[in-house]
């Protein structure tokens, strides 16, 4: 992972110079805005983290617990950064109009936030959810300085007294709900992401799930090859055992899993899915194993942590991309250049992304089978774009100068299904591509004529290009390009 090598002096502490100028300090108001319109694009989900990242605050959390959770950058970026406006980050960056969300994400708090991050944006871009989708992530869609002493509110009690779960769930968000794995922290070990997946099922909201690169390599880590009861070990989740901060939410949601489909079932529904969305990640590296023999004299283990920085620089790179759109809305006075523009430590941080894919390399000739070839045909120059910042900030800015970034980061996440569709693809444009391609489909399929296909045909003409589909990727498909998920419709 990326590491600064300078930075400013101070401190080391979170102040006003390090809250991103771009980040509004008013806002609707959070009680003023319905909880399924706290929402925030993909992009500025992940410029928030990249501009947490890029902070001396975030290298003492670093060299202090070697992972920054979800609780540090709560602690140390969110409430700060919020403290008195009364509204959430995503109010904030949506403040004059707050977003409904497309996408609902399930996660632990005490995952590393830069690998739960590179593992959203892989499998988001492997279902084709665009960077402009909008997503509800509960800490930065609620407001969290509410209870702190002097604060304008609203507090925790007020925000869950609009049952904002609830709230999510009932608007149906097209894109369903996303369930992040990482290898920092077991999910459901936290009893609302428990209690989210049960809900989501029961409501019918299409679940899918992202599994960082570490999290599958720390399956494989531990794993007897021949073993499959060892890996159904893993995967299997007590429930009964999961924790809640708060004794009055615990309270509720054993209540209502008690009630209805109890324990037994719930965990078995959680480890039903859970294998079944490895699966398609199995398959994606059936070649894995041979191109491992090819190009690290057999070593499994080499060959892993080759693809997993590989997949996180190519994160970075995404994250810088993300974060530097943000930094380019604002106006830099002369006097706050020092001071203020993040323009060179964006580049001075990037530098090192950079490096790596230009050396990092060594003397691998080729990734494997899972990897978009397609996308390897631009590369810019690097020796080029490391001697001049503004090509390096013109490649940050435009992906398709080095589309490699997004293949890597569906290599890590099973392949984009989109793309392979489509032969086209990743977070630009294969959600935008899927309908076209289904749309020629439907035109020779539908023999009646009246714009539709139903769900059972259309599951057979995906499953006739691609066999490994699973039923949870059916299903994200469908709320990718279906409006009413029952027919396909011409005119959607």
């Amino acid at each position: 992972m990326p590491k600064r090598r300078g930075g400013r002096k101070g401190t080391c502490q979170t102040d006003r110079q390090d809250r991103p100028k771009w980040l509004a300090r008013t806002g609707p108001g959070h009680l003023a805005v319905p909880p399924e319109r706290w929402g925030m694009q993909l992009k500025q989900w992940v410029a928030f983290v990249m501009a947490c990242e890029i902070t001396e605050e975030w290298d003492r959390l670093e060299s202090e617990y070697e992972d920054v959770n979800l609780y540090h950058v709560c602690d140390s970026f969110v409430k700060p950064w919020t403290r008195n406006t009364g509204n959430s980050i995503a109010l904030l960056m949506n403040n004059s109009s707050p977003l409904k969300l497309d996408l609902m994400v399930s996660h632990a708090w005490a995952e590393g936030m830069i690998e739960c991050m590179i593992a959203l944006l892989g499998r988001s871009s492997v279902m084709g959810v665009s960077l402009t989708d909008a997503i509800w992530f509960c800490a930065f869609a609620q407001y969290q300085p509410g209870d702190m002493e002097g604060d304008c509110g609203p507090g925790v009690a007020e925000q869950l007294a609009l049952d904002p779960f609830k709230s999510v769930i009932a608007s149906m968000p097209q894109l369903g709900m996303m369930v992040v794995h990482t290898s920092q922290s077991e999910l459901y070990n936290r009893l609302w992401c428990v209690y989210e997946v049960n809900e989501a099922e029961m409501a019918g909201v299409t679940v899918s799930a992202a599994f960082s690169m570490m999290y599958l390599s720390s399956l494989e880590d531990d794993d007897d090859d021949d073993d499959e009861d060892g890996e159904d070990a893993k995967l299997r989740v007590h429930s009964e055992q999961a924790q809640c901060w708060s004794e009055s939410d615990a309270a509720m949601i054993k209540r209502k899993i008690v009630e209805g489909p109890g324990y037994d079932a719930l965990n078995k529904k959680i480890f039903d899915f859970r294998r079944a969305s490895l699966s398609r990640m199995r398959s994606a590296w059936s070649g894995f194993y041979d191109w491992s023999q090819e190009g690290f004299g057999g070593s499994h283990e080499k060959a892993t942590d080759f693809l997993v920085d590989v997949v996180n620089y190519a994160g970075f790179f995404i994250g810088f991309h993300c974060l530097l759109s943000f930094v380019d809305q604002v106006e830099v006075d002369n006097d706050d250049r020092d001071e203020y523009d993040q323009r060179e430590l964006i580049c001075e941080r990037a530098e090192e992304v950079v490096e790596f894919f230009r050396d990092g390399f060594g003397d691998v000739q080729s990734l494997p089978p899972s990897f978009d070839q397609s996308k390897a045909k631009h590369t810019p120059n690097w020796d080029d774009v490391l001697e001049n910042n503004e090509k390096l900030l013109s490649c940050l800015r435009d992906l398709s100068q080095f589309e490699a970034a997004t293949g890597y980061l569906e290599m890590g996440s099973g392949g984009c299904i989109p793309a392979m569709l489509t032969n086209t693809g990743g977070i630009q444009d294969a959600r935008h591509a899927l309908p076209e391609t289904l749309k020629k489909l439907f035109r020779e399929l539908d023999a009646n004529g009246d714009g539709k296909i139903g769900w059972q045909e259309m599951t057979s003409i995906l499953r006739h290009l691609d066999p490994e589909l699973t039923d949870h990727e059916m299903n994200v498909i469908f709320s990718v390009a279906d409006k009413d998920l029952h027919t396909y419709s011409s005119k959607c």
